[in-house]
């Protein structure tokens, strides 16, 4: 007669379930995140995002943020972090959202964590505040949500892209 041995089993953060959930769909993302800078310019909008790696596989995020177009819903919420698994805010407390189809070209990855660049055609964007393009500013150095749905590659440099590289930072 076998032994039987006893495994122990260890109980998943919130962190590590909310990755298992992101990792089931490979279209669509929801993530908490910290946004970085915001760039401005005549034609094209940029926002940074940095993401812990406890919140998304390498591969995952590989596959939403290199070289690709994204439907892009960006959400500045302070107590999004907050937020565990499977658990909706009870009060409402979105500073600004945007919502657009980002080009990402700009990604690295590390121990620390992923950090991306999203770049919008402002003539493209969907932005809510009660200050419009000033509301932009409130992604600086802030907490939010990010949901993303992968639209494909990014198209050829040149095909209704962002053009140069002058831009206004905005790092609060």
């Amino acid at each position: 007669m076998a032994k039987k041995t006893k495994t122990s089993k260890r109980k998943k953060t919130a962190a590590e379930h909310l990755r298992d959930r992101v990792e089931a769909d490979d279209s669509r993302i929801v993530l908490p995140v910290q946004f970085r800078s915001v760039g401005i310019n005549a034609e094209t909008l940029r926002v940074s995002v940095a993401i812990e790696p406890a919140r998304l596989s390498l591969e995952k995020a590989r596959h939403f943020f290199r070289n690709t177009q994204l439907q892009a819903l960006l959400e500045a919420d302070p107590n999004s972090s907050n937020d565990g698994e499977g658990q909706g805010t009870m009060i409402e407390t979105v500073e600004a959202s945007l919502e657009g189809v980002a080009i990402c070209r700009k990604y690295s990855d590390g121990a620390k964590g992923y950090t991306a660049s999203l770049n919008f055609q402002r003539t493209g964007i969907r932005l809510s505040g009660d200050d419009g393009l000033e509301s932009l500013a409130r992604f600086a150095n802030c907490p939010g949500r990010l949901t993303l749905v992968r639209l494909g590659d990014a198209p050829e440099r040149g095909d209704s892209e962002e053009s140069g590289d002058e831009s206004h930072e905005t790092s609060e």
